[in-house]
């Protein structure tokens, strides 16, 4: 006569009862993520200054096959003059250097090199496209 192996039922649901009270558990005691603490604080109204996040823009342009770099309204014609001005606006915002597409990467990279020189630790470059 053949035998019929049967899996113990009573272990299984032994097993099926220890992971539903371990999921309940687990589910209970984590803390809502509606009631955990904020990293955010809130300072007073007005306390702020406009520019505190607006990053620079510093935009590399071909001038005519001459290459020229420019902050705003203000145009520097060397790498120099670029790090002498950086140098005087605030570090925290960081600054963002655009290239259009008729510039060399050599002009690309000196005004990346200039953000780094003038002390800006957080340096973007954006493509034109």
């Amino acid at each position: 006569m053949d035998y019929i192996h049967k899996l113990p039922l009573v272990a299984f649901i032994d097993v099926t009862f220890f992971l539903l009270i371990y999921f309940v558990m687990a589910g209970t005691l984590a803390e809502g993520e509606g009631d955990l603490a904020s990293a955010v604080t809130q300072s007073p109204r007005g306390s702020g200054r406009g520019n505190d996040f607006s990053a620079q823009i510093v935009y590399v342009e071909n001038d005519g096959g001459r290459v020229r770099f420019r902050v705003a309204d203000k145009v520097l014609p060397t790498q120099a003059d670029v790090v002498a001005f950086l140098r005087r606006l605030p570090k925290a915002a960081g600054v963002i250097i655009k290239a259009s597409d008729d510039v060399t990467v050599g002009a690309a990279a000196a005004a990346l090199q200039a953000s780094k020189d003038a002390g800006f630790t957080k340096v973007t470059y954006v493509g034109s496209k």
